[in-house]
């Protein structure tokens, strides 16, 4: 059964053809997302506004303008947006073994006002079917942050076969510049053998985007924010009583009425 997943899985992949640039930025639809704790306005592709859902929602803050946001970079599916996702790249010298490369698309942890804060570490996936025994291969690739110059060049390293796999060697997303191989050299540094992926794939319309867990935001049904903010905070919610038990007289009580000897 499990292999007969891993099958379908990886003819999926292989349905698609079209490739995206890591460095460029999916369209997302104008309009206003959510989640638990946010509310957040799209506008030309870019998180333009923030709305904090303060007191565990009780109270709606006000609207702020989002600051350099140009940085971050998100990917739709349908009504949801993602900030862990990934672009597959077609790359010619991968023809010979057939594998399918998947780079990661952003950097950012969580949405913010300002400043963004960005991982360290970044993971690509590499996906070949083993020529010998039709079994699917998942290879990690791991990629961190460094102080070094952005080029188009490729890494490698070794498939169970023997064959060669390429990965883009550097990354860019936003200013940040990623690696996978050390200082000169072109071989990726601990590419690792995976079971699985960690999350149940998912494709844009053309399957040139992966994710792999839930939508951090979904689209809101609401059109006017400042509305919904003013609609949101004008709720008078009523009192919260607590279960403690006070009993009078206090200590207090008891030692204002206590008598006092002379």
């Amino acid at each position: 059964m499990y292999s007969s997943i891993l099958c379908l899985f990886f003819l999926t992949l292989f349905l698609f053809t079209a490739s995206a640039d890591t460095a460029d930025r999916p369209h997302i639809d104008d309009g206003i997302y959510e989640n638990n704790g946010h509310y957040f306005v799209i506008q030309d592709d870019i998180v333009s506004a923030e709305v904090l859902k303060s007191f565990y929602g009780f109270w709606y803050d006000g609207i702020y303008d989002m600051e350099n946001s140009e940085d971050v970079y998100l990917a739709q599916i349908d009504n949801g947006l993602y900030l862990d996702w990934w672009s597959r790249e077609d790359l010619a010298e991968n023809q010979a073994s057939g594998g399918v490369f998947w780079a990661p698309g952003s950097n950012v942890r969580e949405l913010a006002i300002s400043p963004y804060p960005v991982k360290e570490k970044l993971s690509g996936w590499f996906i070949v079917k083993e020529a010998a025994s039709d079994k699917i291969l998942i290879y990690e690739i791991p990629y961190w942050k460094a102080d070094t110059e952005y080029t188009e060049e490729l890494a490698s390293f070794s498939l169970s076969d023997g064959m060669n796999a390429y990965v883009k060697k550097h990354l860019k997303i936003g200013d940040t510049v990623y690696t996978c191989a050390a200082g000169r050299r072109k071989v990726v540094r601990n590419p690792s053998l995976k079971d699985s992926l960690p999350g149940t794939p998912r494709y844009s319309e053309g399957g040139v985007i992966m994710v792999l867990d839930a939508p951090y935001l979904v689209k809101a049904d609401i059109s006017n924010l400042q509305n919904e903010i003013d609609m949101h905070n004008s709720i008078v919610y009523p009192p919260r009583f607590s279960t403690l038990e006070i009993k009078e007289p206090s200590i207090y009580k008891q030692l204002e009425e206590m008598p006092i000897e002379w």
